[in-house]
């Protein structure tokens, strides 16, 4: 069930990403519905990120060339950077591992301390 599941998932995925891919190419220098950022691209930025994290991001712009684009220009605003981008730095990643003791929790389980 989840391979199927998974499978339906990315075909979900893969139909977003060419609408998405449509409205980019229509707004060349701009974002989904004009020249600013919307509602709609909240919503759909943080595809990217998955997307970058997965490492598929360079797959996606070889298929959808409008949205390299997009995400460049998505990336250099600064309310993307503080909204989408911030919590995902190296710092903020290492600071949220030790403020919740992931690291003894790991340790634990590799010692079989917790089940």
């Amino acid at each position: 069930q989840k391979r199927t599941d998974l499978a339906e998932n990315k075909t979900y995925l893969f139909k977003v990403l060419a609408l998405g891919s449509q409205r980019a190419a229509q707004h060349p220098d701009g974002f989904l519905f004009g020249d600013h950022l919307c509602t709609a691209d909240v919503f759909f930025l943080p595809i990217f990120r998955i997307l970058h994290g997965a490492g598929m991001l360079m797959e996606v712009f070889e298929t959808h060339p409008a949205l390299e684009g997009y995400w460049t220009r998505a990336v250099a605003n600064p309310q993307v950077q503080v909204g989408l981008l911030a919590d995902v730095s190296k710092k903020a990643i290492a600071w949220f591992m030790l403020s919740t003791k992931a690291p003894k929790t790991i340790l634990a389980f590799k010692m079989g301390l917790l089940k």
